[in-house]
């Protein structure tokens, strides 16, 4: 059966049982110009961050990327980079991004991973399980058009660090999930198969 997953999971599911070093993203405003015509990334009844390019790091040395396909129409998936790779400095003059490292991730081991795929098989929903922790990743978007709405999928990457929360936001479109879990004996069970 490993033989027949596609390469963007594998590289997800090889995130279970590793030790966290760091999360470290390129942050979108949800709104471009709020109420001072200055870029707003953090709203009280908006509960997740909103990226564009997503990395995780580990204290072994593994750096894993987490991208949109297709524009998020078909889910996120991962890559794993090579240990030098890093982003890109952020344009001075683009105040609509701004980077965002989470070093309170450090040392934490990943116990489960919980994938939500769609009908069609697409990663549509990624939960990482520590302890004391769970952040669910979605492809999605705060879209701003007079009013904020929001869409799942979409092309950029939502990080809840509350998983319920998802439940609480008010989707214009939403997939329908099947929802399992990968611990990391079972991963290790499957790729050595």
């Amino acid at each position: 059966m490993s033989d027949q997953w596609p390469d963007h999971l594998k590289a997800l599911w090889s995130l279970s049982g590793q030790t966290l070093q760091a999360f470290e993203a390129e942050e979108w405003a949800l709104q471009e110009f709020g109420p001072k015509g200055r870029p707003v990334f953090r709203l009280p009844e908006v509960p997740f961050l909103q990226f564009n390019r997503f990395q995780i790091s580990t204290v072994c040395g593994s750096r894993y990327q987490l991208i949109t396909l297709g524009d998020g129409d078909d889910g996120l998936g991962a890559a794993l980079l090579e240990p030098d790779c890093r982003f890109e400095p952020v344009e001075k003059d683009d105040t609509s991004v701004v980077r965002n490292w989470r070093r309170d991730v450090h040392g934490r081991v990943v116990r489960q991973l919980r994938i939500g795929l769609d009908q069609a098989d697409r990663v549509m929903a990624l939960t990482i399980d520590s302890d004391d922790c769970s952040w669910t990743f979605l492809p999605g978007e705060a879209v701003e058009d007079h009013t904020l709405s929001f869409r799942w999928p979409d092309e950029s990457i939502l990080l809840f660090d509350d998983p319920a929360q998802v439940d609480e936001i008010p989707w214009t479109s939403r997939p329908r999930l099947i929802q399992f879990a990968v611990e990391p004996a079972v991963f290790e069970r499957e790729m050595n198969r």
